[in-house]
């Protein structure tokens, strides 16, 4: 056996035998003496991850001593434990790595005061982020911290703190009323924009984007002018994601009003011959909204042209891709449509969840959607 010299906190490695010895800690026994172990691995790499294995049991087990953890440590061991949809893991990790990159980042979870998070909400500050996004940080280190207290890691829950609280609320949301829709939309029909066909679906069915990008051709039943909306595509970083819709209301039929079914059979008419044109390079899709090629956008992308668009028309200022959405509750509004009513068709479960989208004796979502489309298409067939 040669000489053990450390490599990191509890890994040694021996200099004759290359092999990585860790130092596994189990507490305290009876006679209040450590009670630790020390298993042998080949390299590094198993070293590391068998120790991070153990102090995540250890976490969970509620018997980890607190003055050894580093915060972005339990942050990584809270996130493997936890079983999070995989876009709200990838928002989880991008704040994790500005913890990371930050003092509070390497601090003692345990010594960690009021003014270091005031301190780290002013280097986040300095980077320009909002307050909307701030008030994120200020939340996912709340769980964080009460996690820990739960765990008797800490004394204390410091992000209980008034203080440290953001109050932040998301800024008002800007749409279009019934004639700067149908101006854009007419504008983006004669461009034969890309953006026509997902703009159309958002605001005269009141889509969010994801549902826009889920949505199939074989999800209209076009003897009975229905769409069933089932599924939303989103992304995490550059990943594609296909999941559920938001919540169970938002699982819903609409009725397609006869001047919407025209131009979705226009546009499946154009989608065949795009396929004629790329043949072998064409992608088979039965999603509705996808490249002339086949292939599925980006979301972003789909937010980003719609921004540039607006912007290089001269349209209305701050609209964005969403406030289609919250076009489609203005127009049904002002057009005298109840709110319960066009909340359904909205897929919403709250009648002040469909308060908020409105800038201003129930009725069907056939009403609800030909009286929308009337208003922002420039037919009535």
């Amino acid at each position: 056996m040669g000489q053990r010299v450390t490599v990191e906190n509890n890994i040694k490695m021996d200099k004759e035998s290359k092999k990585f010895y860790v130092t596994f800690y189990y507490g305290k026994n009876d006679q209040n003496k450590a009670i630790r172990k020390t298993k042998v691995f080949d390299n590094l790499e198993l070293a590391r991850k068998a120790l991070k294995i153990h102090v995540a049991g250890l976490v969970t087990d509620s018997i980890l001593k607190p003055n050894k953890l580093i915060l972005s440590e339990y942050i990584e061991q809270f996130l493997i434990m936890k079983k999070y949809a995989e876009t709200t893991l990838y928002g989880y990790r991008n704040i994790a790595k500005h913890i990371k990159n930050q003092l509070i980042g390497n601090m003692k979870i345990q010594e960690i005061k009021v003014n270091h998070i005031l301190n780290y909400y002013q280097k986040l500050r300095e980077l320009d982020l909002s307050e909307v996004t701030i008030k994120k940080h200020y939340s996912f280190l709340h769980l964080i911290f009460m996690n820990a207290f739960d765990n008797e890691i800490i004394n204390k829950n410091v992000m209980s703190k008034e203080a440290l609280k953001i109050t932040a609320s998301k800024p008002d949301i800007v749409c279009f009323n019934a004639m700067e829709c149908k101006a854009c939309l007419q504008l983006m029909q004669a461009e034969k924009s890309m953006l026509y066909i997902p703009s159309l679906l958002a605001a005269s069915l009141s889509l969010r984007r994801e549902e826009v990008l889920g949505a199939k051709w074989s999800d209209i039943n076009w003897e009975n002018q229905t769409i069933h909306i089932n599924r939303a595509i989103t992304s995490a970083g550059s990943k594609v994601i296909l999941k559920n819709t938001k919540n169970e209301k938002s699982e819903r039929t609409l009725f397609l009003p006869n001047s919407l079914i025209k131009r979705l059979k226009e546009e499946k008419e154009f989608q065949k011959k795009m396929k004629s044109f790329f043949k072998e390079q064409y992608t088979e899709s039965d999603y509705i909204v996808r490249r002339n090629d086949g292939k599925p956008w980006r979301p972003n992308y789909i937010s980003e042209c719609f921004t540039k668009f607006i912007k290089d028309n001269n349209l209305k200022e701050n609209v964005t891709f969403h406030g289609l959405r919250h076009t489609f509750a203005t127009v049904a509004c002002e057009s005298g449509i109840n709110p319960i009513s066009y909340g359904k068709a909205m897929g919403h479960s709250r009648v002040d969840t469909t308060e908020h989208y409105t800038h201003k004796d129930e009725n069907t979502h056939e009403v609800t959607t030909n009286t929308v489309c009337n208003a922002i298409l420039d037919d009535n067939i």
